[in-house]
C-alpha cells in the first residue's frame, strides 16, 4: 500500500526549544511549551509541504523500531498513535530525551511534534531543526501558557540560519499494513556515512533502525541493473557504457545511491524509463539506498566482456575506459581492440 502524502491533514502541533549545553555535567532544561501551538490553514499547508518534499520524496528511508534501543521514543509514539490526550506531556518527554543525549558540541534547536492523519491513518511526526548561533525563536502566550508561534518557525526554516532539518513520520498499524513503522528524512544522510547519522538521530534519538539491509539493497540494485543491460540493451557498446557508468556510480564515496538519479544522469532518454520500470518490477527501491558494497566488492573491482567464441576480456573500470574500444560490424559481430603492452600469457 502506497501513501498519498498530498492527503495529509495536520491536527495538532507543539514546539519545544533545546539550548546548546555548557561544558559541564549540569544540563540546561529545554524551553517547553505548555500548550499546543495555534494553527490555521496556512500553517497546515506549510507543514504539509515540508512533509511532501522530505518524507514523500526520494531521500526518505523506511525505518523500524529497534527493540534493542534504550530510547523512549518508540513507546511514546505508540502511545500517541493510540491516544493523544496526553499530547503536551508526552511531547515534553520527547524534547527532554533529546536534551539529555545532546552534548555541548551540538547546537541548539527546535523539536516539533505533530499529530496528523492521512488516508484515515493516524500519524505522529517528529521534526528536529538545528540552528546557527543567534537564531532564536521567542515564546508567546496562549491562554496564559507559554508556546511558540509556528509562523516564526516557518520564517526560521526558510532563513539561512537554519542549519539542518530532520524529520521522522510514524504510522498507525504501519508494520502490519506497510511493512515498516515509519519513514525518516535527514538532509545530512547523503553526505556522511550512514553509521554516523544512525548513531544519533536514527538510533539514539528515535530508537529506530533502517528497514532494509543496505548490503542486500546495494547488491540487488547492482545485479538487477546489470541484468537489465544484458537482457534489454542490444548494442554491446551501449551495454558496456552503461555497465561502466554503473561501476563508477556504485564505487563513489557518497553515503547513499539513488537509482532514479543514476538513471537520469547515465541512461539515455530512450532506455531511462523502461530501466526504472524494470527495477520497480523486480522490487528494487528507486528512492535513496544506503550504500554498502561489502557483498559485491569482488564484482565492482573488475569488468568482464565475454564473446560467443569463448574469448573473455577482463579488466578494471579504468582499464576499459582507457584501453578497450568496441565497434559493431555490419554482420552484427563486435570488434574489440585492446591497446596496451603484453604483460603475461597464462593457460
Amino acid at each position: 500500500m502506497s501513501i498519498d502524502f498530498t492527503r495529509l491533514n495536520i491536527e495538532k502541533v507543539i514546539i519545544h526549544e533545546i539550548t546548546r549545553q555548557a561544558l559541564s555535567d549540569q544540563k540546561s532544561p529545554p524551553h517547553y511549551s505548555e500548550i499546543e501551538s495555534p494553527i490555521n490553514d496556512d500553517i497546515k499547508l506549510f507543514l504539509k509541504d515540508k512533509v511532501i518534499t522530505t518524507i514523500g520524496g526520494s531521500r526518505s528511508h523506511e525505518v523500524l523500531f529497534d527493540d534493542d534501543s534504550n530510547s523512549p521514543i518508540p513507546e511514546i509514539v505508540i502511545k500517541l498513535l493510540d491516544d493523544d490526550s496526553d499530547f503536551v506531556l508526552l511531547s515534553k518527554t520527547i524534547a527532554s530525551h533529546l536534551n539529555n543525549i545532546q552534548s555541548a558540541r551540538s547546537p541548539g534547536g527546535l523539536v516539533t511534534i505533530i499529530i496528523a492523519n492521512i488516508q484515515n491513518r493516524k500519524v505522529v511526526g517528529i521534526l528536529k531543526l538545528e540552528r546557527e548561533e543567534g537564531a532564536r525563536l521567542e515564546q508567546t502566550q496562549r491562554e496564559g501558557r507559554p508556546t511558540y508561534d509556528i509562523l516564526h518557525l516557518r520564517d526560521l526554516i526558510l532563513t539561512e540560519k537554519t542549519k539542518l532539518f530532520k524529520i521522522g513520520l510514524f504510522f498507525n498499524e504501519g508494520l502490519e499494513e506497510l511493512g515498516y513503522e515509519g519513514k525518516i528524512c535527514d538532509n545530512q544522510l547523503s553526505f556522511i556515512p550512514h553509521r554516523e547519522v544512525a548513531a544519533f538521530f536514527l538510533t539514539s534519538f528515535l530508537g529506530c533502525r533502517l528497514g532494509g539491509d543496505p548490503r542486500v539493497e546495494t547488491k540487488e540494485f547492482f545485479t538487477v541493473s546489470q541484468e537489465y543491460f544484458k537482457e534489454k540493451i542490444e548494442d554491446p557498446i551501449v551495454q558496456m557504457k552503461y555497465n561502466l557508468h554503473l561501476l563508477s556510480y556504485i564505487s563513489n564515496e557518497k553515503g547513499v545511491i539513488n537509482p532514479r538519479i543514476f538513471a537520469r544522469a547515465n541512461i539515455s532518454t530512450t532506455h531511462r524509463q523502461p530501466y526504472v520500470n524494470y527495477l520497480e518490477e523486480k522490487g528494487i527501491r528507486i528512492t535513496d539506498i544506503i550504500r554498502d558494497t561489502s557483498l559485491i566488492e569482488n564484482k565492482i573491482n573488475k569488468m568482464i566482456l565475454e564473446f560467443e567464441n569463448g574469448i573473455k576480456i577482463i579488466g578494471s573500470q579504468k582499464g576499459f575506459d582507457d584501453k578497450v574500444s568496441l565497434e559493431v560490424m555490419e554482420d552484427g559481430k563486435t570488434r574489440a581492440e585492446v591497446v596496451s603492452r603484453m604483460k603475461n600469457i597464462m593457460t
